[in-house]
């Protein structure tokens, strides 16, 4: 299940130059990912939904947009600059930049990506039980377990009792 509130309003003559809203996401029930991850989307009343603007917000909230006014830029392509409200219409005029943004941005998302590797776990392809998860306040092991009937070796969480394939993704056993 995923939540969608409306919060700061957006209007044409300041912040992002549009009528419209910010609105947070936040997956609020899920069975393969963790519960209360959120991200804020830029809502225009006009166009909907906008891709640009939303990742201009992740990239800001990841300290990757600097400087100020008319000044902002990107890390890594200082030498295009921009004003908040020019943003969009700067991505859609310079192809490089774009480029640039596109990247950062996959990057940002890529490792935004819950996995039990990056809380701790770790394999050893030898067969031995290594392997640790930590949740996001403590740190606890998995437990080693083989279900009949079925080929592998398994990973369970003691307190929330998910179980993990040797990838470290969730599998269901019914």
């Amino acid at each position: 299940m995923i939540k969608l509130v409306a919060s700061k309003k957006l209007s044409p003559d300041k912040e992002m130059g549009i009528k419209g809203f910010i609105v947070r996401a936040e997956i609020i029930k899920s069975r393969s990912n963790f519960a209360g991850i959120s991200c804020e989307l830029v809502f225009d009343q006009v166009n909907g939904f906008d891709n640009i603007l939303s990742n201009f917000l992740l990239l800001k909230a990841n300290k990757m947009i600097n400087g100020g006014g008319k000044s902002y830029y990107v890390d890594g392509y200082e030498e295009t600059k921009f004003a908040q409200s020019t943003y969009r219409q700067t991505y859609l005029d310079d192809e490089n930049f774009a480029a640039h943004v596109d990247e950062v941005v996959r990057d940002l998302l890529e490792a935004s990506i819950p996995t039990p590797e990056k809380y701790g776990a770790e394999v050893d392809l030898d067969g031995e039980n290594k392997r640790a998860f930590e949740g996001f306040k403590k740190t606890e092991k998995l437990i080693e377990v083989e279900y009949d009937g079925f080929e592998g070796i398994y990973w369970e969480h003691p307190t929330s009792g998910d179980v993990y394939d040797s990838d470290g993704e969730v599998v269901e056993f019914d």
